[in-house]
């Protein structure tokens, strides 16, 4: 984790534009939404206060559940410092983990005070809500399968530089959907229904949407159960996927001498 710290400084360019990115959303978005409201108190059980608190709330949960370790990996593929860890006792998808732990916390460390920085001059358009210890405890455990699930998906990302060093299609595939997916745009029940259903079987909305949700109130215990539910499915599914490709692109890497 430590050694995560000192290379993040290092790479200070590419933090910045992970900060700058983070405050961009909810910067820009929640002013398209609010257009929308019209004449109308609310607009799907949400208020404009309760609209404007999700996107504040974007930056710090993404700033936990969203993974990069695709970047890392593909930097050791081609550079060929894989090897050093392949060797070590830690399986490298264990230290894509741990390494990215001290890169999020600093990502986090960096965000919250311009957050807190931005909250006395919004202080009367933000929801503040009366949080119970069941909604607490949801929320930690879905920010956990949030985490999980960011940190599997960008890790299968990263297995496939293995096979090519050419994946930009998958990243960008990737991007487009997780954006929508786990609720950046907006808070997905104000999707269209088509567009819901359609996301509805993947597990992106634990990395965003639901963690806030459940913060907000605007999600039904049995809602928040079904996504646990179908988050640990996914879990399972993608960390078993996961095992297979780094175990198949690990020997790839050997073969051809990296």
């Amino acid at each position: 984790m430590i050694t995560s710290f000192k290379e993040i400084l290092v790479y200070r360019e590419n933090l910045f534009v992970w900060v700058v990115i983070d405050i961009m959303t909810f910067a820009i978005f929640p002013f398209v939404i609010l257009s929308t409201f019209g004449d109308r108190e609310t607009l799907d059980g949400y208020t404009r206060q309760m609209i404007i608190t999700y996107y504040v709330l974007i930056p710090l949960i993404s700033s936990v559940t969203v993974s990069y370790v695709w970047d890392n990996a593909g930097h050791d593929v081609r550079e060929g410092t894989i090897a050093q860890y392949v060797t070590k006792p830690l399986s490298y998808v264990n230290f894509l983990f741990w390494s990215e732990s001290g890169i999020k916390i600093l990502r986090l460390i960096l965000i919250l005070p311009l957050v807190l920085a931005i909250l006395p001059f919004v202080h009367t358009y933000i929801h503040i809500p009366d949080l119970s210890a069941v909604s607490l405890v949801s929320f930690v455990v879905i920010i956990m399968f949030g985490t999980a699930i960011g940190f599997l998906t960008a890790s299968i990302l990263g297995a496939f530089s293995c096979w090519t060093t050419r994946a930009d299609w998958v990243l960008q595939a990737w991007w487009i959907i997780s954006t929508f997916a786990a609720g950046y745009v907006a808070p997905i029940t104000l999707y269209p229904l088509w567009l819901q259903k359609s996301i509805s079987y993947l597990p992106f909305s634990l990395m965003v949407d639901v963690p806030i949700r459940t913060l907000l109130g605007t999600i039904t215990t049995p809602e928040i159960i079904s996504a646990g539910t179908k988050g640990l499915v996914w879990i399972a599914v993608l960390f078993g996927i996961n095992k297979i490709l780094w175990h198949q692109g690990l020997k790839r890497v050997d073969v051809v001498g990296i």
